[in-house]
């Protein structure tokens, strides 16, 4: 697992899944009400960075399931 601390994984996947998408909506609308100059790569690049930590999250996720799989029983 890339992340052995799952206190780490939880607050990691909180940060990835539900802050950074929130974070994205609420910069990205209120650059528009405020005309904010690019605003939009702003967000962009935000939304990138929390695509990457999903990734990297679900790749440790996936490592962690098939380390701990019990064997098969034949």
């Amino acid at each position: 697992m890339i992340f052995k601390n799952s206190k780490w994984y939880d607050f990691l996947k909180y940060f990835a899944l539900i802050f950074i998408p929130a974070l994205v909506v609420l910069l990205n609308t209120i650059g528009q009400i405020w005309n904010l100059e690019h605003i939009h790569q702003i967000t962009a690049t935000i939304a990138a960075v929390g695509v990457f930590l999903g990734a990297l999250l679900q790749i440790s996720s996936a490592k962690y399931a098939k380390e701990n799989q019990p064997p098969d029983e034949e």
